[in-house]
């Protein structure tokens, strides 16, 4: 395992089906748009009220970038909430399916994040986790982004 991650914890978490208010991207993941989108959703979360300091931030990879085109590939930026919401375009709200996670903290920089996923096979292996076949998410809680701390969220069994 690498430098990069060596302070990078797991534990696993059940998440409940939940509503899912968010903006979607469509395109190459990592590309500009996609960070201006986590802005545009934090503006907008906020003064429609679904966002508050004990708010996290989510991020959906919604299909697999070696399966589907990068130009058709969806990424989601929202909140979940424990209710259906009413929103106004240009959000959208869905249901969020939930289930068993490992969690994944780590520091939020590009060499983490890069370093993580060339050891996650490892990192899931080693902790015994089997993977499921649903998307992955990246969380974003205020104090961990004040820490410059991020956790990813990979579906398991």
């Amino acid at each position: 395992m690498s430098t990069a991650n060596q302070n990078a914890s797991v534990h696993v978490e059940t998440i409940h089906p939940a509503s899912f208010v968010h903006f979607r991207q469509t395109g190459p993941y990592g590309s500009a748009e996609n960070r201006d989108l986590m802005e545009d959703f934090k503006r907008w979360a906020k003064d429609a009220g679904h966002l508050d300091a004990a708010s996290a931030v989510i991020a959906i990879v919604q299909d697999d970038p070696t399966k589907v085109a990068p130009e058709l590939c969806r990424y989601d930026i929202g909140v979940l909430r424990a209710h259906h919401a009413e929103v106004e375009a240009p959000a959208m709200e869905s249901t969020f399916a939930g289930g068993r996670y490992a969690v994944f903290e780590l520091n939020h920089t590009e060499d983490a994040v890069h370093q993580f996923w060339q050891d996650v096979a490892v990192r899931l292996g080693s902790a015994g986790l089997v993977p499921r076949a649903a998307p992955m998410i990246e969380r974003y809680a205020l104090d961990m982004v004040n820490a410059h701390r991020c956790e990813i969220l990979l579906p398991i069994e």
